[in-house]
């Protein structure tokens, strides 16, 4: 899978620069068993994210915004990506939910998109990752939202 071999030769470029494999064996092993909501996106982008989140043995659920996920339907996620190019920040779930389910998020989007949110102080979300990215980027902001 080219998801693999991506990650693969990241490994190898790690190692080749002086730099420990192990670092991406630890994010498989932070990342192992992890449920993900993909919320809002395409199926070429949820497809890609879920690539990537197989890799790193985490399991995803693509969650459309017409559904309008709740917190309860949310809670047993522990990370859950927003496409924030298809959703205004949080209308998706209720204001009075937003504690128990923004510290688990990822805003993903287009850089203008993130910026213009971060600016109007709109980008709430615990973590960002401009789209399209790489699969080292979105473990980057994987693991940085798991602190």
């Amino acid at each position: 899978m080219r998801f693999y071999s991506s990650m693969k030769n990241l490994e190898a470029q790690s190692i080749s620069n002086g730099h420990s494999g192990d670092a991406f064996r630890q994010v498989r092993e932070l990342l192992s068993g992890k449920r993900i909501a993909l919320v809002g996106f395409e199926d070429t982008a949820a497809t890609k994210l879920t690539g990537i989140m197989n890799e790193a043995h985490a399991f995803t659920r693509s969650l459309a915004l017409e559904a309008s996920p709740s917190a309860e339907i949310l809670k047993p996620f522990d990370l859950i990506f927003i496409n924030t190019e298809r959703s205004t920040e949080t209308n998706w779930v209720e204001s009075n939910e937003l504690p128990g389910v923004i510290d688990r998020c990822i805003a993903v989007g287009a850089p203008s998109v993130l910026l213009a949110l971060l600016v109007s102080s709109q980008l709430i979300c615990r973590e960002f990752c401009a789209w399209p990215a790489t699969a080292e980027e979105v473990l980057l902001r994987c693991v940085l939202a798991l602190r």
